[in-house]
């Protein structure tokens, strides 16, 4: 299975169900910059809050709604 989205990192809080398992979704780097609203939609798909990591250990939530 292909994961739904490449800015993902396996350093994450608990409770999204992004790919199967908890994962930040990374709001930095190349794959981000080259397709940033797919991150936002699967953020999405997390719920209201989602987890994020803004910088390398950088961890936050992203309000979704």
């Amino acid at each position: 299975m292909t994961d739904p989205s490449p800015n993902v990192s396996d350093r994450t809080p608990s409770g999204c169900p992004m790919v199967g398992h908890s994962a930040a979704a990374r709001l930095y780097g190349p794959d981000f910059a080259a397709a940033p609203r797919m991150t936002y939609h699967h953020l999405r798909r997390c719920g209201r809050v989602a987890p994020v990591e803004l910088a390398p250990g950088v961890e936050a939530m992203l309000v979704t709604d």
